[in-house]
């Protein structure tokens, strides 16, 4: 008789296997794996740490939240890390009451080809650390105008596109310590602070559309305007193709030294 139920209960052992190990391959499929989530982690306590002070919970989803292989990250302060100054600046520029910020991760890895292995690791380093920045680069925007068309700095750059680019942590920290007293500042002050930052690492960031000679681009630019070292990303009016110099000691126009910039 034992020997008559062992072949349906070998199969049905067999039919519950097999939706088992599809399950099983499926979440093996839809986790995150380690060199994804990591670059988030490492960069998550080096910024806080740096900028902030503080070391806040950092937690990753373990599977993928999007067919585009996104994937959870959020950031938790402490009640008595809310307390600080700094802290609190952060968490009310993302309208977050709770003292949590989260975002969505991604694969940090460069896709972009033809890179040398230093700009591929600042490129890849730009990428873990850009979402926990966004905040305090909002907040440097804010003090000089630069989502704002009308406001006073485009009146050195007519029609161009500013921003500022800095992959030193010490200059973020520098943004949240100041902000508050350069607020209050005129819109002089203001510019003439942030121009005093710049440097290898910390740089304006000009995209203009420009065609003609060389020197007539020159000419064109706002290259007195803005601190020597300036990036100015130049796209022909006729091409998609766009070329990056730079303003000399001189304010003159030379090949760019970035080979890729990039910005926290």
């Amino acid at each position: 008789m034992a020997k008559k139920n062992r072949k349906p209960l070998g199969c049905l052992l067999l039919l519950l296997a097999i939706p088992l190990g599809g399950y099983l391959l499926l979440l093996s499929m839809c986790r995150v794996p380690d060199y994804k989530y990591e670059p988030y982690m490492r960069a998550g306590s080096d910024y806080y740490e740096e900028v902030l002070g503080v070391s806040p919970e950092i937690k990753h989803g373990r599977f993928y939240a999007d067919e585009g292989g996104g994937f959870d990250v959020s950031v938790t302060f402490t009640k008595e890390q809310r307390k600080k100054p700094f802290v609190k600046l952060y968490i009310e520029q993302i309208n977050e009451s709770k003292g949590s910020y989260g975002f969505r991760g991604t694969a940090t890895q460069s896709n972009i080809v033809g890179l040398t292995k230093e700009a591929t690791e600042l490129l890849e380093s730009a990428n873990s650390y850009y979402k926990y920045n966004r905040p305090v680069s909002e907040l440097l925007d804010d003090l000089l105008g630069l989502d704002e068309p009308d406001s006073e700095i485009y009146e050195r750059a007519p029609a161009m596109t500013i921003s500022i680019y800095s992959t030193e942590l010490s200059f973020w920290k520098k943004v949240v310590e100041n902000y508050s007293r350069l607020k209050d500042q005129s819109f002089a002050e203001r510019f003439d602070w942030v121009a005093a930052q710049t440097g290898k690492q910390t740089y304006f960031y000009i995209r203009a559309s420009e065609y003609g000679s060389f020197e007539t681009m020159e000419q064109e630019l706002p290259l007195s305007s803005f601190p020597v070292g300036t990036v100015y990303r130049i796209t022909s009016e006729y091409s998609i193709r766009f070329v990056d110099y730079e303003s000399d000691e001189q304010y003159n126009l030379v090949k760019s030294t970035h080979e890729y910039p990039v910005s926290y």
